[in-house]
């Protein structure tokens, strides 16, 4: 059944070789750059934030939170996917897939369990952000921005940080499909995650140029990188570059472009 092909990746991605000593320094560097911040801001009080580093001063304690949130949620991400990346990379490499070829008359039921079973992950994995987007800056002695009580808002921030981490995962688990291999894999996503960035410039210029777009104010070229991104900037801030409607689309473009290479990458002969 396709429930138990999801349950066994959902076990492989936690028992991966990269999983725990890999949350161990996720979380260490985290706290690491929480710390820095507060000791610098501490320590140097010139180093506080001005009206001009921060969207012309209209809401100064919010950068702290949202620095955080990003941030952290930058952190994850590469974690969740280098997770990814290994756990599909090790069925290959020590040849698990031997071992299920008797259970798995699908080789694309296969690749969408595996997809399904570190999507899971995003469940948990996306608390992490807020936590790190609001508790830092309390210490700061600001306010909370996003456990402030509007429980609603709170639950579409997680879900936007649900949905940012499984549209970053859909790439990393896409080129280890293709790839195959641990090492060239990474190397393939950290090009990968260069050419996401110049696209992001790109965006920002075009928009900026043609649109008439203040890019340094608004998360254009975030959208078109992680479209999942849109929900998080519209929630926290209270205003984004694209209509809902236009962020949806590009939802479903990413996922389906993405599924489908995924989709003709499992396609294969000797895939399982």
């Amino acid at each position: 059944m396709f429930v138990n092909l999801i349950r066994i990746n959902t076990l492989k991605f936690r028992k991966s070789s990269f999983f725990r000593w890999g949350a161990i320094v996720t979380l260490s560097v985290m706290i690491a750059f929480c710390a820095i911040y507060y000791f610098t801001m501490t320590i140097n009080s010139d180093l506080e934030m001005t009206k001009d580093t921060w969207r012309d001063g209209r809401d100064i304690e919010l950068a702290w939170h949202l620095l955080f949130l990003h941030t952290s949620r930058f952190i994850v991400q590469i974690f969740y996917s280098i997770c990814a990346i290994v756990m599909v990379c090790e069925h290959y490499s020590v040849r698990e897939m031997i071992n299920i070829r008797g259970m798995v008359n699908s080789n694309v039921k296969w690749f969408y369990a595996e997809v399904c079973g570190v999507m899971i992950y995003a469940l948990p994995f996306g608390i992490f952000p807020l936590l790190a987007g609001d508790i830092p800056a309390k210490i700061y002695g600001l306010d909370f921005a996003i456990f402030n009580g509007d429980w609603i808002n709170t639950l579409l921030l997680y879900l936007g940080s649900i949905l940012y981490l499984i549209f970053a995962m859909l790439p990393a688990i896409v080129i280890a499909k293709i790839f195959r291999r641990t090492a060239v894999s990474l190397s393939a996503y950290a090009v990968f995650s260069v050419l996401n960035l110049l696209l992001g410039i790109v965006a920002d210029a075009l928009a900026e140029e043609f649109l008439n777009r203040a890019t340094k104010d608004d998360s254009f070229s975030g959208t078109i990188i992680n479209p999942a991104s849109w929900l998080l900037d519209y929630q926290i801030d209270g205003k984004a570059d694209m209509s809902f409607t236009m962020a949806m689309i590009c939802l479903v473009i990413y996922a389906v472009i993405w599924l489908g290479i995924g989709t003709l990458a499992s396609m294969r002969r000797n895939e399982l």
